[in-house]
């Protein structure tokens, strides 16, 4: 520990701590369907600050300790048999929340907690939850009603010192409804009562008894926000509320996030004299706009190979705007105005993304220096319409504008851009040395049949390193022996492959640098390609029916340096039992040892939910992990796959014993779309 650190006056360690361990008033009283206090799979436990050194430790247990959140059944045993062992820490207990029923466990703790100011418990129980240890009789069966009455009891007659009451749901009608009204009737110290109503015409009699309470001084009423058109929302001008009740209650409905909008503080007047950097050499003055531009124009953008871009939705003519404020701002912005174009369609002037792809070409004819500023082309078309008069070939535009854009690195397209090959052979002549990235481009054949071609274009794409290959015409024949094709794609690292025609092609050429494969389901020529290529790829994507090859090899024999697999799972359950392919098996008898990481993505057409399960649960028995001693991690990509929140729905969970078996078997984390593995939690007996 750093001896500044040790230094430190226990005041101030104790105000840096609380930053970590203080929970805010409103996260502790949060009334939401998933607890607030549901942990991240990769957080760390706050009690790790305790052992830092002594010093922390004693600054730090009454602030671990001054909030306490009960989420489950071990939790409550643990913390039981803490405060035997050293009753004092129950003094520094001020605030306890109780998401359940935690039976004996709970009495222990309360005897030994004389300091709570702040209780919270919630209601929403499970059959198997038992509040033994909150209440001191009734039935055995009947947790909620026994609950209800035991807080009733004590707001009536126990707890003398309550000021603030918050109640998350008013029971709707019973005897419950009518013992919680008198007890907070019956009050004589209460001075603030936050409620959750459902609009009723039941609920102002209700309020309007309790506003008679002579220390009460407000009643918060949080109305949620309903669909449109609700028309039940709590009125505080209702004829039915008494001039009491209007005097106490505030209403605050809690907005829904789609609803928040960020807070614009008011432009300052502008001064028409000021210059910015006027006493400034006018080098230091272009380079601090240009760094300024690359920010505003969205140029300094790096996407990763195969990434999808995440530009905002803006038009070109957005970014137009700036160049129209000084002669300065032109002549510093329009490379980067020009630099990074996107060509989407524009709904309310109703021009179409082709028809500006030919304003910008004949822009570029007019002025060919422009053509030089030209990074990324991002074009998106519209969907052909048959109604429509005949639009002129768009590779007649293409290749206008890719004979005057030399430096082009990246040509994203949608998927739905086409272009013949004589226009990739034009793109790969002009801006061959530059060119970097091409996706999102269907290359088809000069004319109408599918045509062979060889591969000579590829000579020229010296500096490619991502390339996605998708045709309906196009075959590309193996190259000539001698032709020279072998120092073709020397930079090109990332492959996606969604249509047959390329592979075979491929295998002649050497590829150095390839290391990532991407191949899609109507790829089925892979092996020869494999055969080639498969020792120096370290990542891969396929769909399950590639892992082994129809020579029966496995993919994990043809790529022995493999660290990251994902597997594309497809299952339709239209189809007839019999004809619905197995699970993928994961096994490789001869032990593979580079593999680090496996990703499942599972997509499932027409099935129940409980089928798709018990596919899961087989394919997680047959995983022959031992075959892999150095893999780390399993991420399923799967819609219905959440980590569970309660304890009850952690006893169940299938993805909650299979990480935590795969943890304690083999080391290896299982991870959710988002990356985050399953924290093992404490556990304890099934009945409490």
């Amino acid at each position: 520990m750093p001896a500044m650190a040790s230094s430190l006056p226990e005041e101030i360690i104790s105000e840096i701590l609380s930053l970590v361990l203080d929970v805010p008033d409103a996260m502790f009283s949060d009334t939401s369907v998933t607890s607030p206090f549901v942990p991240g799979s990769s957080q760390v436990s706050a009690s790790t600050i305790l052992v830092v050194s002594k010093t922390w430790l004693r600054v730090a247990t009454p602030l671990l300790y001054k909030t306490v959140v009960i989420r489950s059944k071990p939790q409550a045993s643990a913390l039981a048999t803490a405060f035997k062992g050293q009753q004092n820490l129950g003094r520094y207990v001020k605030k306890l929340r109780l998401e359940g029923g935690f039976g004996k466990y709970m009495h222990p703790i309360l005897k030994r907690s004389p300091n709570i100011t702040d209780l919270f418990l919630s209601v929403q129980m499970w059959a198997s939850d038992n509040v033994s240890g909150l209440v001191l009789d009734g039935l055995r069966n009947n947790c909620i009603t026994r609950l209800f009455f035991a807080v009733a009891e004590c707001i009536e007659k126990k707890w003398a010192n309550l000021t603030i009451l918050e109640i998350s749901r008013v029971p709707s009608y019973g005897l419950e409804r009518e013992q919680l009204r008198d007890a907070i009737c019956a009050s004589n110290t209460l001075e603030k009562l936050s409620l959750i109503l459902q609009p009723h015409s039941s609920d102002y009699p209700y309020i309007n008894e309790m506003a008679d309470i002579p220390s009460l001084t407000t009643i918060e009423i949080h109305d949620k926000p309903r669909r449109k058109g609700w028309r039940g929302d709590f009125d505080i001008d209702d004829e039915r509320a008494t001039p009491r009740l209007r005097s106490l209650i505030r209403v605050t409905p809690e907005p829904s996030v789609q609803e928040s909008i960020p807070v614009i503080p008011p432009p300052v007047n502008p001064n028409s004299g000021f210059r910015p950097m006027s006493s400034a050499p006018q080098s230091v003055v272009d380079l601090v706009w240009n760094h300024v531009f690359s920010f505003a124009m969205f140029a300094v953008e790096e996407k990763a190979p195969g990434k999808s871009s995440s530009w905002p939705e803006r038009k070109n003519s957005d970014r137009l705007n700036i160049l129209l404020v000084s002669t300065t701002f032109k002549r510093l912005a329009l490379p980067y105005l020009y630099g990074y174009p996107i060509f989407l369609d524009d709904t309310k002037s109703g021009l179409l993304s082709d028809k500006k792809l030919q304003q910008f070409s004949e822009r570029l004819c007019q002025d060919p220096s422009l053509g030089s500023h030209v990074r990324d082309l991002e074009i998106h078309l519209p969907p052909v319409n048959r109604r429509r008069k005949p639009k002129p070939p768009p590779d007649l535009i293409l290749i206008s504008i890719f004979r005057r854009t030399p430096g082009l690195q990246r040509l994203i397209g949608d998927g739905v851009v086409s272009m013949s090959w004589s226009t990739f052979a034009v793109l790969a002549e002009a801006a061959g040395q530059a060119l970097l990235e091409v996706r999102g481009f269907s290359i088809e054949a000069d004319g109408q049949q599918k045509q062979l071609y060889l591969p000579t274009v590829f000579d020229d794409l010296q500096s490619l390193q991502s390339f996605t290959w998708r045709t309906g015409s196009v075959i590309v024949s193996d190259p000539v022996q001698g032709s020279g094709n072998q120092g073709a794609l020397p930079s090109l690292r990332f492959l996606h492959v969604e249509s047959s025609g390329l592979l075979q092609a491929l295998s002649g050429i050497a590829l150095p640098s390839l290391r990532r494969v991407f191949l899609g389901a109507e790829v089925s020529d892979s092996t020869a390609f494999f055969n080639i290529h498969g020792p120096k790829i370290t990542r891969v994507e396929m769909h399950d029916d590639f892992v082994i090859t129809p020579e029966g090899i496995s993919v994990f024999e043809l790529c022995p340096a493999l660290e990251h697999l994902t597997l594309q799972w497809t299952c339709d359950k239209k189809l007839k039992e019999e004809e619905i392919a197995p699970a993928p098996a994961l096994a490789f008898p001869q032990q593979h040892h580079s593999l680090a990481k496996l990703v499942v993505q599972k997509i499932v057409q027409g099935k129940s939910l409980t089928t798709d399960m018990e596919e899961w649960r087989q394919f997680f028995d047959a995983a022959a992990c031992e075959d892999f001693p150095a893999l780390r991690e399993v991420q399923i990509l799967y819609d219905h796959f959440r980590w569970p929140t309660t304890e009850h729905a952690i006893s169940r969970s299938l993805w909650v014993k299979t990480a935590e078996r795969l943890l304690e078997e083999r080391d290896i984390r299982l991870t959710n779309s988002e990356g985050l593995h399953w924290r093992p939690r404490l556990k304890g007996s099934r009945r409490a």
